[in-house]
This record gives structure tokens, sequence and C-alpha cells, in this order.
């Protein structure tokens, strides 16, 4: 039977959960990234090239400390006033 406007849709999966070989997908990829994770000091010690070691280094950091944004200084115009007082002395 079809689906007819104005009737509720009825069965299938609840939205928002994931179907079951995703979530063991995504099970497993954690399972084996936490172990890769456990060894990145024993690889990167293992490195003895110096601009090698550098260049993992310079991979890793993104993940570690957040890039920071280059600040860039708007100068006013100088000839423009910014601020007028006036003082009335009697």
């Amino acid at each position: 039977m079809p689906f007819e406007i104005g009737h509720q849709k009825k069965g299938g999966r609840k939205q928002g959960i994931p179907n079951k070989s995703t979530k063991q997908i995504r099970e497993l990829l954690t399972s084996v990234l936490q172990e890769e994770i456990e060894r990145i000091p024993e690889h990167f010690n293992a490195i003895t090239d110096p601009k090698q070691r550098l260049d993992a280094l310079a991979k890793l950091l993104p993940f570690i400390a957040p890039k920071m944004q280059s600040i860039k200084e708007v100068k006013e115009d100088e000839n423009q006033i910014s601020k007028i007082e006036v003082e009335i002395v009697n």
C-alpha cells in the first residue's frame, strides 16, 4: 500500500537513530583509532631524520593547539576627528 496524504508514517527506524551497520562501523573505527593513538609516541620516537620528525610534528600540531588567525590592523583616517570637547567659561 503506497503512502497516502493525511496518514502518519508507520514502522521503520525513528529519525536520528543510526542503523546497526553504521553503529558497528563507528565502534570498530573507534577501537582501531584508540590503539593507534596509543602508539603515536612510539612511532614519533622512531623517526631519526630531523626534517621528517618536524614534518610529523607539524601535522600533529593542529590536533593539539588550534591555529591562530592573523589579525589585521585597520587604521582610521588620521585627519578624522574622533572627539570634540567644548568648554564654556563665564
